[in-house]
């Protein structure tokens, strides 16, 4: 990856360009899955764990900066899905399959196509000449989780809006569902509610911001949520039990549209709900 353009080079995101002449070392990579190389990286690529191991290892030897301001990161989410593993004993996708989703009834997964979800029903994520040669559909747009196997602490989950709603609406609902208490309510609160010292983002989520930011105008300081990069999102917010999701699969073909974050499509069409329902005092 190189940091200007250059010929041959394949644009990924930001300044950031890939080479696409590159080779995998054999022992890390297979065209099936085998004993040796069981994490899905594509519909025909499959790696080693030995590769998910060399990774971690880089995570963990990476530098901290001593600059102490705000920079966005996906490391963190790796890093405690590696806490979580390691406390429960279970995969993160089992963990949250058990403790969360199954109780729920919420028909979410990591890697759909193994679990049965045909490939009709996903939309495609983007063309990738870059890493995996192909067009992706049912495998992780995020490189990270790919090379993770499908299953991060940062990207890789699948599902339908109505599926995201019941997880939106167990937050909303402090972690009850009927009379069950699926997550501690203290739980919930800490992660929707604590944030850093700027106020930008809670511990698990995002944030509103005083003028623009990934909400719209409409969304009490109470909201919290999540901006995707492939052009999801979803926003809870409690003064007016109220939830917001848009899935869209704005990557595809390219990362180069960027149509839906320019006319900050998102946030206008959260505004338009605000508005049907006479919700429309500013923050």
């Amino acid at each position: 990856i190189r940091y200007k353009s250059f010929a041959g080079g394949v644009p990924l995101v930001g300044k950031a360009w890939g080479n696409p002449n590159f080779r995998f070392l054999d022992k890390y990579i297979s065209d099936k899955a085998t004993e040796e190389h069981t994490l899905r990286f594509g519909s025909k690529k499959y790696l080693s764990p030995s590769f998910k191991t060399r990774m971690m290892e880089r995570l963990l030897s990476a530098r901290v900066s001593s600059d102490k301001s705000y920079r966005y990161s996906d490391l963190n989410f790796i890093l405690l899905q590696q806490v979580i593993e390691r406390v429960s004993g279970e995969p993160l996708d089992e963990f949250v399959t058990k403790h969360i989703y199954r109780p729920i009834q919420a028909r979410l997964y990591f890697n759909p196509l193994e679990r049965g979800v045909k490939i009709q029903q996903i939309a495609p994520a983007q063309h990738d000449t870059f890493l995996r040669g192909e067009i992706l559909r049912g495998t992780v747009d995020d490189e990270a989780a790919a090379c993770l196997g499908g299953v991060s602490g940062n990207a890789g989950l699948f599902g339908a809006a109505e599926e995201l709603a019941k997880v939106c609406q167990l937050l909303l609902q402090h972690g009850a569902w009927g009379k069950k208490q699926v997550i501690p309510s203290s739980a919930v609160r800490l992660f929707t509610e604590t944030t850093s010292a700027s106020g930008i983002r809670a511990l698990g989520f995002d944030k509103p911001r005083s003028s623009g930011g990934p909400t719209g105008i409409y969304a009490s300081s109470a909201t919290y949520g999540h901006q995707g990069f492939t052009g999801t999102c979803f926003w809870v917010d409690p003064k007016y039990d109220l939830i917001f999701i848009f899935l869209s699969n704005r990557t595809y073909p390219t990362r180069q549209n960027t149509t839906l974050i320019r006319e900050r499509l998102r946030q206008r069409l959260q505004d338009l709900v605000y508005e049907a329902v006479g919700a429309t005092t500013p923050r």
